[in-house]
């Protein structure tokens, strides 16, 4: 924890040092005290939620490309940057492009899990046979039942 405090403002470092200094029993009492607070204010704060619920669902369907995709994005945006990685044009490069190939993917991929579940569906059912028992199988013998093997080779044996 304290490897990372370089990157936070001097202001902020003493906060964070002492957050980090808290034990179990405080830990559990700020998580009440947030619990009792969030109960009282819930209701106040339904209804503006209320409105956000589409794009809040909508956005919650890009989360697996976004857990996916992040990081390589962001690294290839960041190695094919021509600005300086502490300049602002660079930051919005990286993190807005990063958002909009996310979003991208997330429309190719998870908006469209039907299709590519059909997809995969027929080129699978076209390369192997069906794994479920069917007419032209038989099953040798009481002692080996869970094997499935060709009427053909059933008879030979």
């Amino acid at each position: 924890m304290h490897g990372l405090l370089h990157v936070l403002p001097k202001g902020q470092r003493e906060g964070v040092v002492a957050f980090a200094r808290l034990g179990p029993a405080d830990l559990i009492g700020l998580g009440l005290l947030w619990l009792i607070v969030a109960a009282m204010v819930g209701p106040v704060f339904a209804r503006p939620l209320a409105r956000l619920e589409r794009v809040v669902r909508w956005s919650a369907g890009l989360t697996f490309a976004l857990y996916l995709g992040h990081l390589p994005i962001a690294q290839f945006l960041t190695a094919v940057s021509p600005w300086s990685l502490d300049s602002v044009a660079n930051r919005v490069l990286v993190i807005g492009g990063t958002l909009v190939c996310i979003v991208l993917l997330g429309l190719v991929t998870e908006r469209r899990k039907s299709a590519w579940r059909r997809f995969f569906t027929t080129i699978l059912s076209r390369t192997r046979p069906a794994l479920s028992p069917s007419t032209d199988c038989e099953t040798p013998g009481a002692e080996n039942r869970s094997r499935l093997v060709p009427r053909a080779l059933a008879k030979e044996s």
